[in-house]
């Protein structure tokens, strides 16, 4: 099982009135790749199955905003996963763009997807106390560790 969690910079984001002069991305849909999976077979070897992760992201209010659900699964002779969900908004940090979670009641686990031409990349806080958050959202041996969601998967 892989766990990776990547910095979240504290250098200053601008916000969605910053990018009002460029077209936002339409992102809405569901993204799938595939989650880590290997089942044990009768002689103890492991071999390669498929579970899928999966990212949800619907509309919200304003531009550039949207409610989303993200679903990790591990499977290593049990099954595991993990399942979180709250809001994203599109921001604008260099020349990149990002889909951030607010922190607050209802959203404790600080992620945010880099989106590129041809994935959608999650990051994970690498602050302790949000790292161990998000970790406490998953069942045990599992991580909110996904490849990145090819943009090519979406379907609307």
């Amino acid at each position: 099982m892989k766990i990776s969690y990547f910095c979240v910079s504290t250098a200053l984001l601008v916000s969605l009135p910053a990018l009002a002069g460029q077209t936002l991305p339409d992102l809405g849909g569901t993204y799938r790749v595939r989650g880590e999976c290997h089942e044990r077979t009768d002689s103890g070897e492991y071999k390669r199955c498929v579970a899928w992760n999966q990212l949800v992201l619907k509309p919200g209010d304003a531009a550039g905003s949207y409610r989303y659900t993200l679903d990790t699964n591990t499977f290593a002779t049990t099954q595991g996963g993990c399942s979180l969900e709250g809001t994203v908004s599109l921001e604008a940090q260099g020349k990149h763009l990002y889909l951030s979670a607010p922190i607050g009641e209802a959203d404790v686990c600080p992620i945010r997807f880099k989106v590129d031409k041809k994935a959608l990349s999650l990051e994970m806080p690498q602050e302790q106390a949000d790292a161990a958050a998000c970790r406490n959202l998953c069942s045990s041996n599992s991580s909110l560790y996904t490849d990145p969601f090819p943009r090519a998967s979406r379907k609307k």
